[in-house]
């Protein structure tokens, strides 16, 4: 007979209130020894069944498998011995920044959960051997600067910053082997990308020399070059003056033209002085540009380190505000020079004149001065 011609003869016959009370038993027996079996799990002989099943993996070359089974047992039951089966399986997936740190915290484990000294100086002894044998192997990418930039470049390698001190531009930075990709940039500078493939024990040498954004070109602006041939056009204009206004306008100017004169003088010291001054803080601005130089950071390629960068672009912006300096104080020296020298000569020579006369009376002279 099947269990379901059964079923049915069980439907068929007896009380229905017994059957159903007996099913509900049933179960409920089930249920507490499931319960029961849950309560008697250990999770760590769990963990110690899935670290010698990884073992096994391990044994028959599956790395996968292995390591997702150390993980697991990792996970159960921390030790300090899945830990490290966990930083060989990143040596093996070429992850060697990864299982440095995994080593690393597997021996900070050793020190705070292993009672035994034997035991603790066994698997610490382990942790170093495996190190000693990567460290080496960990490729290296060595950054450096060509010019002086006068801001703060960033670095991305492969979309992430770097944790380091850009002070420490030169720096060897850690990577895992493969391809990598290197952006430096700086506002008011170019971007500068490098794509290189690093090998175990590799120091990859990069140096970048970041070259200024070139401004746009704007369209000319039509309104403006409108109102520039207005202007134009009006001070082209001829405008014609009676004879009355052309002698009142050489009145007004004899009577003043003194009046300029002295004040030409005036401003002509005044100039002068202005003049003498920039041209000496241009000179101690030459100085102090030399010396910048001198105490940059920098070897006889001009290669900088970021310090020696940062002092070199700082001697050019000096250097730069000497030549402005100097070349105003130039400036202001020479209009000076002329308004004191020159200016109250032409005055004179504009406001005076002598007339010789010779009549039937004697001779006479008249003249303004």
């Amino acid at each position: 007979m099947t269990r379901q011609s059964a079923s049915r003869r069980i439907g068929a016959g007896g009380p229905r209130p017994v059957a159903t009370a007996t099913t509900v038993g049933i179960l409920a027996l089930l249920s507490l020894a499931h319960a029961a079996r849950s309560a008697d799990v250990d999770p760590k002989r769990e963990a110690d069944e899935k670290f010698a099943a990884g073992l096994n993996a391990l044994a028959h070359g599956d790395w996968p498998a292995a390591c997702t089974l150390f993980e697991a047992s990792m996970t159960l039951d921390p030790s300090v011995s899945s830990l490290v089966k966990i930083a060989r399986c990143r040596d093996h997936e070429h992850k060697l920044l990864a299982a440095r740190d995994t080593y690393q915290n597997a021996r900070a484990l050793n020190r705070r959960l292993t009672g035994s000294p034997t035991r603790q100086k066994e698997l610490e002894d382990a942790i170093d051997r495996d190190l000693v044998k990567l460290t080496p192997r960990i490729p290296m990418i060595r950054m450096s600067l060509f010019g002086s930039l006068n801001r703060v470049p960033e670095i991305l390698l492969d979309g992430v910053r770097p944790e380091i001190d850009i002070s420490e531009f030169d720096r060897p930075l850690p990577v895992d082997p493969g391809e990598h990709t290197v952006i430096v940039r700086a506002p008011g500078f170019q971007e500068e990308r490098r794509s290189v493939n690093a090998s175990e024990s590799e120091v990859v040498e990069l140096t970048f020399a970041l070259k200024a954004e070139v401004p746009p070109r704007r369209a000319p602006d039509a309104a403006a070059i409108i109102r520039s041939s207005s202007q134009v056009a009006q001070r082209q204009s001829v405008q014609v003056d009676t004879p009355e206004q052309v002698e009142r306008r050489a009145q007004v100017a004899e009577t003043t033209s003194t009046k300029r004169g002295s004040r030409k003088r005036v401003v002509g010291w005044i100039l002068g002085g202005i003049g003498a001054a920039g041209l000496g803080v241009a000179g101690y601005l030459g100085i102090r540009t030399l010396m910048l130089v001198h105490d940059a950071d920098c070897n006889d390629k001009d290669v900088c380190s970021m310090a020696g960068a940062a002092t070199i672009g700082q001697a050019r912006r000096t250097q730069t505000a000497g030549f402005v300096v100097a070349g105003i104080g130039a400036a202001a020296l020479a209009t000076g020079m002329v308004l004191v020298f020159v200016g109250p000569r032409d005055v004179d020579r504009r406001s005076t004149a002598v007339t010789l006369g010779l009549g039937t009376q004697g001779a006479w002279v008249s003249g303004t001065w």
